[in-house]
C-alpha cells in the first residue's frame, strides 16, 4: 500500500505545484535548480534547469541567474512538444467496459465507502477506469491550491518554450516525442491496462490514504519551491526503493536516451557538417527529478567530461 501511495504522489509531484510556508528546512549552499555546462571543448556555456511541470512561471523570479542565462542562450530544449489531442487509443484504454460497473467491482461495504467519500450516488455513471479516477482524485487537492498557474494557464516548461519562441525568436528542441510521453503516462504510470479488480483495489487505497498522498506530495512541493535539490534527490531515492521498476522507466531509461541527445547537440554532432563543439549556448529545461542521482543528467554529463556547476548568482 505504501508503494502505491508513494508512486501516486511521485506522479503528482511531476505535474502539480504549491508549497507550505510554515515549514523550515536546512539549505545546502550548492542547491539550485539551474546549472551551467562547460568544458569538453565547449566554446559557450550551456545550462540545465530542473522544472516542475505546472509550477507558476512567477517562480522563475526566485531562481538566481535565470533571466541573465535566458538572455544568453540561443536554443531551448524541453521534454516534449505540446499536442492539442491525445491519441484515441489511450482515450479508449481509459474507458470502462460497457458490461462493467463500479458496483460490480466492490463489496457492498466498500462501494458505500467510495460513494460517501466522493459524495456521489452516481458512481456507476462514471465511465473511466478506476486507475484513471484514482489519479484524478489524488491530483485534485494539489491542483486546486492557490498559485498553481499564472493567468496564461501554463506551467514552467510551456512558459519557457513560449517566451523563447515569441520574445527571443529561438528554435525549440525536444527530448522525446509526445507519443513517447503518452505511452509511459498511460501504460507505465497509470497502468490503465491492469485488471479491473486490481485497479479497483488501487482506487480504494487512494481514497483511504488521501491525506498521506497529499502530505507526501506537499513534501516534494516544498523542497522544489525552496530549490532543495539535495532533498529532491533523497525524495526520489526513497521512491526508487519502493518502486524500482517505475523509477527505472520514468527516470533512468529516459535519462539514458536524453544524455545521448544532449551530448550530440552540445558537440554539434547533429549537424551534417561537424563544426566542433559549442555552436549554440543551450538551455535544457526538464523535470527536476531528471537532474539528480547517479543516473541523473548532472552526474551523467560529468561522467562524459563536462563541467557542471550550480548557478548561484
Amino acid at each position: 500500500m505504501r508503494k502505491l501511495i508513494l508512486s501516486v504522489a511521485i506522479v503528482i509531484a511531476a505535474i502539480s505545484a504549491e508549497c507550505k510556508n510554515n515549514q523550515s528546512i536546512s539549505h545546502n549552499p550548492n542547491d539550485t535548480l539551474l546549472w551551467s555546462i562547460s568544458g569538453k571543448g565547449l566554446k559557450d556555456t550551456s545550462y540545465l534547469f530542473g522544472t516542475h511541470h505546472l509550477f507558476s512561471p512567477n517562480f522563475l523570479k526566485e531562481v538566481k541567474g535565470f533571466d541573465r542565462v535566458f538572455n544568453k542562450i540561443n536554443k531551448v530544449y524541453i521534454e516534449t512538444p505540446l499536442s492539442s489531442t491525445i491519441d484515441s487509443r489511450y482515450i479508449a484504454m481509459t474507458e470502462m467496459p460497457e458490461d462493467t460497473t463500479y458496483k460490480v467491482l466492490y463489496s457492498a461495504e466498500d462501494y458505500e465507502f467510495i460513494t460517501k467519500t466522493l459524495k456521489t450516488q452516481m458512481l456507476d455513471s462514471i465511465k473511466i477506469k478506476p486507475n484513471m479516477l484514482a489519479f484524478i482524485i489524488a491530483l485534485t487537492p494539489s491542483t486546486s491550491k492557490l498559485g498553481l498557474f499564472d493567468k496564461s494557464g501554463i506551467g514552467l516548461d510551456r512558459y519557457i518554450e513560449k517566451k523563447a519562441r515569441e520574445s527571443r525568436g529561438l528554435s525549440i528542441g525536444y527530448m522525446e516525442s509526445f507519443d513517447d510521453q503518452e505511452k509511459w503516462i498511460y501504460i507505465d504510470i497509470l497502468k490503465i491496462n491492469e485488471p479491473l479488480e486490481k485497479q479497483a483495489e488501487n482506487l480504494l487505497s487512494v481514497l483511504k490514504n488521501k491525506d498521506s498522498i497529499t502530505a507526501t506530495n506537499d513534501k516534494f512541493i516544498w523542497f522544489y519551491s525552496k530549490q532543495q535539490l539535495t532533498k529532491i534527490e533523497q525524495y526520489f531515492d526513497e521512491w526508487e526503493k519502493m518502486d524500482p521498476k517505475l523509477s527505472r522507466t520514468i527516470l533512468k531509461e529516459r535519462n539514458k536516451k536524453w544524455i545521448v541527445i544532449l551530448d550530440k547537440y552540445l558537440q554539434n554532432k547533429h549537424l551534417k557538417e561537424h563544426k566542433g563543439p559549442g555552436g549554440h549556448p543551450t538551455l535544457v529545461a526538464v523535470g527536476a527529478g531528471h537532474l539528480v542521482g547517479e543516473n541523473g543528467l548532472i552526474n551523467q554529463l560529468r561522467k562524459m567530461g563536462y563541467t557542471v556547476e550550480p548557478v548561484l548568482k
